[in-house]
């Protein structure tokens, strides 16, 4: 068969594929390849170039099957450069998004930004227990598994830090926050459950929203009444966003941490729970200072709207 191989490759992912491909076909153009290859050459093409591929690695191949007509037969790396057919895009339309923004809530975009900035800050916290780390030591051969995911324990030392303060004073404390900050945090398993003390449900909104950013970034909980089928979930969320019987708050650990219902798991509990001094990220001058930063710049661009999205987020949640 003839083919064409087109490269659309960037920066050191553009001489790896050069490589590869002058050792099997003719180059035609600086990025475009052309030869005669048997099936067993092309599958060789295409394990060489995925081997070596990067995030600026984008190869097409195209069949050339008829004068008129070539078909697209596979592609390594980027699919972005390329449409459906295999074709180079060279012209790009522009649409105002301003026509858009009522009917997409892009006026929301600013809240999502500040968001998912301070979820980031928060949401690997939980790695910082003594089961977790033990876990990283290579020493330790044996398989250890946390009661409580880091997940949950992100979000119970996101909801100690918050307290029963409101958005602009548990910001403000972020935007001045200092290395001696407690780390004592409600317990599961310990110190009661979701029953007793919810980790979400008696936060200020806009903590609200923080904090199902930092208990879902890795999945959002699986309700037991599905039987672990993941699907629905979105189910879930529909009808919950749909103001339906459906609680948002009606969720406990065990919905993606399955072992805190293990028996055999309580003796780790204690580890589940318990921060070697000093190992948090508030003893971090650069989580510190980027903290502070990302708290100024969310006081200063939520303040005129703070109230807008306390009852925005009141509506959704």
């Amino acid at each position: 068969m003839m083919v064409t191989f087109v490269s659309q490759c960037e920066k050191k992912a553009l001489n790896r594929t050069r490589r590869v491909l002058d050792a099997f076909a003719n180059r035609i153009g600086d990025n475009t390849w052309q030869t005669i290859i048997t099936e067993d050459g092309l599958i060789a093409v295409k394990t060489l170039l995925r081997k070596t591929a990067t995030k600026n690695t984008a190869v097409s191949c195209h069949w050339i099957r008829s004068r008129s007509r070539s078909e697209l037969v596979w592609i390594v790396g980027n699919r972005k450069q390329f449409n459906l057919e295999g074709i180079v895009p060279v012209n790009f339309t522009d649409k105002k998004i301003s026509q858009y923004e009522d009917q997409n809530q892009w006026r929301t975009i600013t809240v999502i930004r500040y968001a998912a900035g301070i979820a980031g800050l928060f949401h690997d916290f939980g790695k910082a227990n003594q089961l977790f780390q033990e876990k990283l030591n290579p020493k330790i051969k044996t398989a250890l598994f946390e009661p409580y995911r880091h997940e949950w324990v992100s979000l119970r030392l996101f909801q100690a830090f918050v307290g029963m303060m409101t958005d602009d004073q548990w910001l403000e404390k972020l935007s001045q926050v200092e290395k001696d900050n407690d780390s004592k945090c409600f317990r599961d398993g310990l110190d009661g459950g979701v029953e007793t003390n919810h980790p979400i449900k008696d936060l200020p909104p806009f903590a609200q929203l923080v904090a199902w950013l930092i208990l879902t970034h890795h999945k959002l909980p699986i309700c037991p009444s599905w039987k672990g089928i993941p699907s629905p979930v979105f189910q879930y969320i529909d009808e919950w966003f749909a103001g339906s019987s459906v609680n948002p708050c009606n969720f406990e650990a065990s919905w993606n941490s399955f072992n805190c219902k293990d028996q055999d798991q309580a003796i780790r509990l204690e580890q589940n729970w318990e921060f070697n001094n000093g190992c948090l990220p508030y003893f971090s001058m650069q989580w510190r200072s980027q903290a502070c930063l990302v708290a100024s710049a969310a006081r200063t661009k939520l303040s005129m709207h703070l109230t807008e999205v306390d009852n925005w987020l009141h509506q959704q949640l």
